[in-house]
């Protein structure tokens, strides 16, 4: 038999129903992404065997596997990487159609998409519903997490961003208003540690602090080595909202927008009030395919109102 001959009764590559079925490639392309196939599952919102039989159906209509199997995830091969990539790149086409259809509409019904990263919805939400009111047939979905949607994926219609003005190209970024930060401690914390002295440049030496990962606006760096060079970095995250419960867990000192320590004040003492200097600033984000779609517009127009 000729070795480029399939063997009897097998389905040739042209003829593999996988690979006209683009949801296998995708579920491919989240694991490789991922790394695990429960971190894919709960991405895509199906079981992990599910995961599994379309990876498992995927490899057979290819007849070359794509993962390595181990204990900690799935590790792709040289033809899954290279799988992984035409993926993305297919995905990234078809977010980009998305995003134009989007453009389209014309209506001020259906949903409208907003996501910030960080503690950002209680500055956004009053104009939200200010917006609601105008606007009834429109459905605000607010999606808020570590990592920042793509906007020209068509992931969202409008994104709040926090810190530097994003430079991505397409975006269209406007300046939305500052977030004040405090420097907060828990009473488990105070308790166990002390409070820091009201004043003098080295006051908070030896105490541990929790702090975001990178820290904050640079104010914030400067007056860590001006006023604690010798602190303690006990506790790092890149999460706001984890952040949030390990300063009220008694972890650490750390900067937390005025708003949400008063929203935990019986859970948390001030022991630095707000500096202009721990100012972050925030941006309202839209891209540029979307931007001149009437619910965006009307939405921005009820930013600027506020």
């Amino acid at each position: 038999m000729d070795n480029n001959t399939p063997p009897r009764g097998s389905t040739p590559l042209r003829d593999a129903p996988a690979m006209h079925n683009w949801t296998e490639i995708q579920t491919a392309y989240h694991v490789g992404r991922l790394g695990t196939v429960s971190a894919a599952a709960d991405y895509l919102g199906v079981h992990r065997a599910t995961v599994i039989r379309h990876i498992d159906a995927l490899e057979q209509a290819l007849r070359a596997k794509l993962f390595h199997r181990h204990a900690r995830g799935y590790a792709p091969t040289d033809l899954g990487r290279e799988l992984i990539r035409t993926a993305a790149e297919t995905e990234a086409q078809f977010r980009s159609i998305l995003g134009k259809a989007l453009a389209q509409e014309s209506g001020l019904s259906g949903e409208l998409l907003v996501t910030s990263v960080g503690d950002a919805a209680y500055q956004v939400l009053p104009s939200i519903r200010r917006f609601q009111s105008q606007h009834p047939d429109i459905r605000v979905r607010f999606i808020e997490g570590s990592e920042p949607l793509k906007l020209e994926h068509g992931e969202a219609h409008v994104a709040f961003r926090m810190g530097t003005k994003p430079q991505t190209p397409d975006y269209v970024v406007q300046a939305f208003g500052e977030i004040p930060f405090g420097l907060y401690a828990s009473p488990e914390y105070i308790a166990e540690h002390g409070a820091p002295a009201s004043e003098g440049e080295g006051r908070f030496n030896g105490h541990r602090f929790a702090l975001l990962e990178p820290v904050g606006p640079p104010g914030m760096q400067a007056w860590l080595r001006r006023h604690a060079p010798n602190h303690h970095c006990a506790f790092q995250t890149n999460d706001p909202r984890v952040l949030i419960r390990a300063v009220i867990g008694g972890v650490g000192i750390g900067f937390l927008p005025q708003e949400v320590a008063e929203r935990h004040e019986d859970q948390v003492v001030q022991v630095a009030p707000p500096s202009h200097h721990w100012q972050a600033r925030t941006w309202v984000v839209t891209h540029i395919d979307l931007h001149r779609s009437a619910k965006v517009q009307s939405f921005l127009r009820t930013l600027r109102e506020r």
